[in-house]
């Protein structure tokens, strides 16, 4: 975007309240909570079908006091690390808007969790370093899908599309009226809140979550039944709810996993097995499967058709992914 070549733009820097601020507290504590939800839920599903369902009720109390502990620090940097202000500067011009962190203390914070994270080999660390870097300069525009809703008493423009919040306008008591009419000026223009559909998204990719879970749980079965290592099944549940909701293309992992656990099931199969009756015989395990093993492999079967499907799909945007959808309609 040409900030620096169009006359008609509007710049200006302000100081975002942080932990003072509902808007930015309830966001936090949501990443937070989802966050807690997400693992938690992910552990309980092994856990649950392992059998170790005492397990259960422990983890969610200690990923809840995890959770809550990381919350209130989160505060706390806030408050104390950046003075419960964000110093930051917004352009409004023909194409969009541009948000700019310019906080020293900021920039300095995020390239620190990195150099942490690679030194002390921490990918949280290092994961939370990059994702905040990469939040130092953000855009939206106008060719994209989404609406404004005004909050002048809070001197805050807040840019949503179908299901979310895409980016938090601050203003000043002095310029909010004219940053709030260009704003509303610009989409009228343009007819950005004309394309946001009517329906929200979320049920589908719910949906669509739910369905990679399900059919995730007869994979996680064969484990016990046939020795197939558990990074298996785990890695089709993460990539599974990655391809839905951050990358399509993860899809192609789901395919591929799919094809390393039929190779882990054909080596069990056809692996030769000495016979405790007479141990002069040999045998091949795939022989002496009970109905319910190939029940089992039947089910698992039609669950890795499920995923491979789904991947297939994503990869090709049938439907996009929500983060991938969520660009589109910043009109990146």
């Amino acid at each position: 975007m040409a900030r620096h070549t169009d006359p008609s733009a509007l710049s200006w820097e302000v100081a975002v309240p942080l932990w003072s601020n509902p808007l930015i507290v309830g966001a936090t504590a949501k990443v937070f909570l989802f966050a807690v939800i997400g693992v938690a839920a992910m552990l309980s599903l092994i856990f649950l079908i392992q059998g170790e369902t005492s397990a259960i009720g422990p983890l969610w109390l200690a990923f809840a006091a995890v959770g809550a502990g990381l919350f209130v620090l989160g505060l706390l940097i806030m408050a104390v690390v950046f003075g419960n202000r964000l110093h930051c500067r917004f352009t409004i011009d023909a194409q969009g808007i541009l948000f700019e962190t310019i906080d020293r203390r900021a920039q300095r914070s995020n390239r620190l969790l990195i150099l942490l994270g690679l030194l002390l080999r921490k990918p949280q660390a290092l994961g939370a370093g990059l994702i905040a870097a990469s939040q130092e300069v953000q855009s939206v525009h106008w060719r994209g899908a989404f609406q404004a809703q005004y909050l002048p008493q809070r001197q805050v423009v807040i840019l949503k599309n179908r299901w979310r919040r895409l980016m938090l306008v601050y203003a000043s008591a002095d310029n909010y009226e004219q940053v709030a009419a260009r704003i509303a000026a610009e989409i009228e223009r343009h007819g950005t809140a004309t394309r946001v559909p009517l329906r929200s998204p979320l049920p589908r990719y719910l949906g669509l979550s739910a369905l990679v879970v399900l059919a995730c749980l007869p994979l996680f079965a064969l484990v016990e039944a046939f020795d197939i290592s558990l990074m298996l099944p785990l890695l089709q549940f993460c990539f599974g709810l990655a391809t839905v909701w951050l990358i399509g293309l993860f899809g192609y992992v789901l395919i591929a996993v799919d094809l390393l656990i039929v190779a882990a099931l054909l080596l069990d199969a056809l692996g030769v097995q000495q016979s405790w009756l007479r141990p002069t015989e040999h045998y091949s395990r795939w022989t002496v499967y009970s109905d319910q093993d190939w029940g089992l492999l039947l089910l698992a079967g039609l669950a890795m058709v499920v995923l491979a499907v789904i991947g297939w799909r994503a990869a090709h945007g049938r439907p996009p992914a929500m983060l991938m959808a969520d660009f589109g309609d910043a009109g990146e």
